[in-house]
């Protein structure tokens, strides 16, 4: 498991939450809602800033990453898991105690970038939100609604 990886989800996790403070979004405070939005950002970021080639992953009800035989799923907190960013190994996945957690990432439906973007509510869009990094460690994620 790359920690880097896990580290630049943990600094995305953060900003998510900072975000739905901020009452930006519908998310809830486990970031039920902004799964696309966090798994986008992991997506995008860990190839600029690490130069890794890791998968964005969407069923349809949830989305994540995958890299080299692991899920990393950076809003698992609204299945309950403590853990800023969970990580799992693929063919492990009886280790997930949440059955509806398990179920998302068994699901062989998939949906593209932009299915999210054309047909999820727009605060879960991932085209609608921006991040912007203050520092290694520390970023922010705005939102505005784009215009269709």
């Amino acid at each position: 498991m790359d920690s880097k990886l896990q580290a630049l989800g943990e600094h995305i996790h953060d900003a998510m939450i900072e975000l739905h403070r901020s009452g930006a979004t519908s998310w809830t405070k486990d970031l039920a809602g902004g799964c696309a939005v966090a798994a986008w950002f992991l997506y995008k970021e860990s190839r600029k800033k690490l130069n890794l080639n890791i998968e964005f992953h969407c069923n349809g009800g949830h989305a994540w990453n995958e890299f080299q035989g692991h899920i990393f799923d950076i809003t698992g907190t609204q299945y309950g898991v403590l853990e800023k960013v969970f990580v799992v190994q693929r063919n492990n996945l009886d280790s997930v105690t949440n059955s509806w957690h398990k179920a998302m990432y068994d699901s062989f439906k998939r949906r593209t970038i932009d299915e999210v973007n054309a047909h999820w509510p727009t605060d879960q869009q991932p085209a609608n939100f921006r991040l912007k990094w203050l520092n290694k460690s520390k970023a922010y994620i705005t939102y505005k609604e784009r215009r269709t």
